[in-house]
Order: C-alpha cells, then structure tokens, then sequence
C-alpha cells in the first residue's frame, strides 16, 4: 500500500480516501470557489458599479460591491424608505432573457419571502430592474463561508452542515 501523499493545493498530509489530490478543506474550496476551481464565467462576469445600479433601484443606496459569485453579484445598501441595511443580490443579466428562469425566480423569491427562521436570511423583496433579475435581503454581518474555508476556520464536515 502507497504512503499517503500531500494535497495539491495546501500541503496538508493526505489521508487514506481522497479525491483529486486534494484534501476535503480544498475540495470545500474547490466547490464554493469558482476561482480557484476556473470556472471562467465568474473570470467574465464584471459586476456594475454602485453608481451604475443607482438609477435602476431607487428607494435603495448601494454603498458597496461585498462579493461576486458564479450567479452574479451582491452589494450593501440602505433602503431608505425603512432606513435599514439590506443586501442587494444581482443574477447576471443573461439570465433576465430567459422567461422560463424569470418565472422559475419570481416563484422562489416567493417562497422565500415566507419564510422566517433566525438561521435563514430573510427576503424583502424580489423583481427585475432593466436587466437583471434581484432579490432585496436582510443584510448579515460576518464573513462568507468562502472566507471562512480559506482562512480553515471552519471543518469540511460542518461547512456542509
């Protein structure tokens, strides 16, 4: 039997069940970061400015760009009608051509706007603004589990929890 090898990607020693050479903190990695894994939609996908969305959203003050993702974007704002902070989260536009998607979207905006749960973030709003399609959310403060695996705050095992 081969002595166990290190993972491709940290170094770390190598177990007895591996996948791709990597160990499972990695591969959690590989699965929530499209950089890492090249997907190249992610490389293309220039999210707009705060300044750019400002005319589409008016009741919201984006202040900032906090991640990109494979999907699309997510910006913090102030909604200022109810002076609260929310996330704004953009689908790329592609997908706001797509009258099956839209629907399929506005169904799970739905949805989720229902629930309410102190461990899922809650939904205040959900449309398409010019080309995008968005979802208006509670805003939670804190580091993205992408940030938490990188930094190995947190274990294979309980990031799929």
């Amino acid at each position: 039997m081969e002595a166990p090898g290190l993972c491709s990607v940290c170094g770390t020693r190598l177990g007895d069940s591996v996948l791709d050479g990597c160990c499972p903190a990695c591969l959690m990695l590989l699965a929530v970061d499209a950089e890492v894994a090249g997907k190249s939609s992610v490389d293309q996908f220039q999210p707009p400015s705060p300044a750019d969305l400002a005319g589409l959203f008016a009741d919201l003050e984006i202040q900032e760009l906090i991640g990109v993702g494979g999907m699309g974007a997510v910006y913090k704002a102030r909604q200022i009608r109810l002076d609260r902070r929310v996330a704004l989260k953009l689908l790329l536009s592609e997908r706001a051509r797509d009258p099956e998607f839209v629907e399929r979207f506005q169904r799970e905006g739905q949805a989720q706007a229902r629930l309410s749960h102190p461990h899922i973030v809650g939904v205040y709003d959900a449309g398409q603004a010019g080309d995008y399609l968005y979802l208006v959310m509670e805003y939670v403060e804190g580091s993205s589990l992408r940030d938490r695996l990188r930094d190995h705050r947190v274990g294979p095992v309980d990031a799929m929890r």
